[in-house]
């Protein structure tokens, strides 16, 4: 399975254009800190950064990303039982908030019924209260 280790395939890059970290952080305008604290994040790196990467470098995305050429699609390659655990990963996550959804809905059903009996009790004691 291809690794989206995106911090080893910049540095097999780098070394290949004879470059530094610290010069393509200059050549994207950004500070050396600021990638490589970016580039820690690994999948969770902002996809335009991503592209100032490959642009500074003159790569392919699927070079920088999965360390590969162009015609690499991840599909082709991917493990079919991690695929099927990160579904499932993500189904759990999406059931779990439909049913929070559902609780808060319940919730604000009911504190709206509570707020509806104090307005209504409120307004009884008032009327009481005028004398009518």
């Amino acid at each position: 399975m291809k690794q989206l280790d995106l911090r080893y395939h910049l540095k097999c890059i780098l070394k290949e254009r004879d470059m530094s970290q610290v010069e393509l952080a200059q050549n994207i305008g950004i500070s050396a800190t600021n990638l490589n604290t970016r580039l820690a994040r690994g999948r969770n790196c902002q996809l335009s950064l991503l592209e100032e990467i490959c642009k500074a470098l003159d790569v392919d995305l699927n070079r920088l990303v999965f360390g590969t050429s162009a015609d690499w699609r991840p599909e082709r390659t991917l493990n079919t039982s991690a695929l099927e655990e990160t579904d499932a990963m993500y189904r759990e996550k999406y059931i779990a908030t439909l049913e929070d959804n559902q609780r808060l809905h319940q919730e604000l059903a009911e504190t709206k019924e509570k707020l509806y009996a104090l307005e209504k009790l409120s307004l009884q004691s008032r009327k009481s209260g005028n004398g009518e």
